[in-house]
């Protein structure tokens, strides 16, 4: 597994690696000084496997992050990628595009990039819950079967909510919502290999996500500070992706059911497989 990450105000590029059951950060570049750092800001990070390249937005507050930089890993080079039309605090690659969900909305994005990973387009596709929800973001992580898993708080209400949108099927189901405290450790998310990883920016620590529920086991991995997390896209989700909640097109739903699980793990401390 591999994920990588931007640590806010230094704004360290880093990438943390699992190999042989051990994980391991490694620091590829510094960028500090070229784009705007806060203790939010870089955010909006998202990892293009196929062009290796590695986004993020940029900005002074979390309703201005409309600056878009990436990273070219093969030269560790940062370059200017345009200006989005809304505030990026999430995001993730999707079939060759970056999409994230607006600041304070439920406005999800497409946008597109030229061959040397300009924006040529930032597009509103979809309300993905029907506009009954404010998003403050959290994060998302997309799977290549097009389902947008949100850790996100809602506007206005000491409440997270951990949900998932399907693209193809344009319905929106909620797996978890409770105070921001049971929620506490559903942050920054990324999908690599297949695992749902949740990252702390608070503590360093490394967690994976059940999809079913929401609720994370501890790697045992504790990591630097970053303020998000991004993952190779055209990973193969290996963990189920079904909830107990029965949804239909732009209604949503809420699992009240309560449930312990239990799975196996690359480590001794995590329940799924990766490769």
């Amino acid at each position: 597994a591999t994920l990588a990450a931007s640590g806010q105000t230094a704004g360290l590029l880093v990438k943390m690696e699992l190999v042989s059951n051990t994980w391991s950060n490694v620091t590829l570049g510094s960028y500090g000084s070229q784009i705007t750092t806060t203790s939010t800001s870089p955010n909006g990070q998202a990892y293009d496997e196929d062009t290796q390249r590695f986004y993020m937005s940029a900005g002074a507050t979390q309703t201005s992050f409309t600056s878009l930089f990436y990273v070219d890993l093969d030269t560790l080079e940062l370059v200017t990628a345009g200006t989005l039309n809304a505030s990026a605090s999430d995001a993730d690659f999707y079939q060759g595009d970056y999409y994230y969900v607006a600041q304070n909305s439920d406005d999800l994005r497409q946008v597109q990039f030229n061959s040397t990973g300009h924006i040529l387009s930032d597009t509103k596709i979809a309300d993905i819950s029907d506009n009954t929800r404010s998003c403050q973001f959290g994060d998302i992580a997309i799977t290549p079967e097009g389902l947008v898993y949100l850790a996100c708080g809602l506007q206005n209400q000491d409440k997270k909510e951990f949900a998932v949108y399907d693209m193809v099927a344009d319905t929106y189901t909620v797996i978890f919502n409770g105070t921001n405290a049971a929620l506490a450790n559903l942050s920054q998310i990324a999908f690599s290999r297949g695992v749902l990883y949740s990252h702390l920016a608070g503590s360093g620590n490394l967690l994976v996500v059940d999809l079913d529920t929401g609720f994370t086991t501890e790697t045992g991995f504790k990591s630097l500070k970053f303020g998000d997390l991004a993952g190779p896209a055209g990973c193969a989700v290996t963990t189920t992706t079904s909830t107990t909640s029965t949804t239909t097109t732009k209604t949503t739903t809420t699992s009240t059911t309560t449930k312990t699980t239990t799975t196996t793990t690359t480590t001794s401390t995590t329940s799924t497989t990766t490769s």
